[in-house]
């Protein structure tokens, strides 16, 4: 399921008052009750399981964004919603600023690797703060819900052409921020570990006087079999974050067109 068949329009509020966390995540459970695929559960039962997760770590991100989730029994679908906070709660981030827009994700305990995709993708879109203060300023949940599909990609067709996007990446910072960036993509995409030249070529003696230590360094490899139709643009963002992590060396993109793939990785 993609972010488009997720998002119920009716779990939208715009604005809520809250004054703490707790509040929030009951305004979620008695938002999500109005989509028929929790009809087995009560808003009780889904507070307590947004209670239970926050119980692990905080899912308050940066810049303003919060994503509480989680999985439950018995359900066949996802629900994801959006609670708008004008004046903000504290919702213990990382960055340690109150949050104002609150996504929440609950879907079925058995489907763990599009639970993680759909938090990817939330992640992604809204590392633009311009892209928030768009949701900050829409006046209805329709607008909130087209804003947010506007900017989310559609689930892919094995027919479709396809491309392998491959990242040679040695810094670990970067490593993480690409790998974020595929994994929204519901694409099927693979990390290689790997060592550079050097702690190869100082083993021949040869090159012992260049490469004399042992150390590889980091080094991973990502790969992924992309739909062709975003290959550019999944190529502009990663170029975005190199510029914005300000990498000059470290990182390599490749890009090859597909005459055929077929079948699907599991995360």
């Amino acid at each position: 399921m993609n972010l488009k068949q997720a998002l119920r329009k009716e779990c939208i509020e715009i604005n809520f008052e809250a004054t703490d966390k707790d509040a929030v995540l009951k305004k979620i459970a008695t938002l999500s009750k109005k989509c028929s695929a929790l009809d087995n559960y009560s808003e009780n039962e889904i507070y307590e399981a947004l209670v239970e997760r926050e119980k692990t770590c905080s899912t308050g991100f940066e810049n303003g964004i919060a994503i509480p989730h989680c999985r439950l029994k018995n359900i066949s679908e996802f629900v994801v919603g959006v609670v708008i906070l004008p004046k903000g709660v504290d919702f213990a981030a990382i960055d340690g600023k109150k949050t104002d827009v609150c996504f929440f994700i609950i879907g079925p305990e058995e489907h763990r690797d599009e639970h993680i995709r759909l938090l990817s993708l939330i992640c992604r879109i809204f590392k633009n703060a311009s892209m928030k203060q768009v949701i900050l300023d829409s006046k209805t949940p329709d607008e909130v819900a087209n804003v947010i599909i506007s900017h989310s990609p559609e689930g892919i067709s094995n027919a479709e052409e396809k491309c392998l996007v491959t990242v040679y990446i040695q810094n670990e910072e970067a490593f993480l921020e690409i790998l974020q960036l595929l994994s929204t993509l519901n694409a099927s995409v693979a990390v290689i570990e790997a060592g550079s030249i050097s702690s190869h070529l100082h083993r021949l003696p040869l090159f012992s006087t260049f490469w004399n230590r042992e150390d590889p360094g980091f080094l991973k490899i990502v790969t992924g079999v992309v739909a062709k139709k975003i290959v550019n643009e999944t190529v502009r963002e990663i170029n975005v974050l190199k510029d914005d992590l300000k990498i000059q060396d470290g990182i390599l993109i490749t890009v090859q067109n597909l005459s055929y793939s077929s079948g699907l990785l599991i995360s």
